[in-house]
């Protein structure tokens, strides 16, 4: 796990993993049943600290939101094979109970993605 102060956490949609977000921008994910860390990404591309994590999708997409003195980002990860893409000056999002469709908020605006297509 991360010597770093922890910002976010998240249980998965089956409980049967937490993934936590420190401050300098890393990713872990750690397995109850086995008692181990299962992944490890560290920074994204910038460092930004994680402020929040939700999963999506039945955990196949993870949302982690960045907030820092030069801007906010949200970035969508695909937890299968760990790539993301960032939306930038967002500073929060949401998922709906389907867990298809994201909002997402900053900066005097709201937008909505389908999860799926990504549009």
């Amino acid at each position: 796990m991360t010597n770093n102060e922890v910002r976010a956490a998240t249980f998965s949609p089956d409980s049967k993993s937490i993934v936590i977000g420190d401050i300098k921008g890393g990713l872990y994910q750690w397995d109850f049943e086995r008692k181990t860390e299962i992944a490890r990404r560290l920074k994204g591309d910038d460092g930004i600290p994680i402020m929040g994590l939700i999963f999506a999708l039945d955990g196949k997409i993870l949302i982690t939101t960045h907030l820092s003195r030069s801007g906010s980002d949200v970035k969508i990860w695909d937890t299968q094979t760990w790539t993301y893409q960032t939306e930038r000056n967002y500073r929060c999002a949401a998922v709906s109970s389907s867990g298809k469709i994201l909002a997402m908020g900053g900066d005097g605006q709201i937008k909505l993605m389908d999860l799926v297509s990504k549009k």
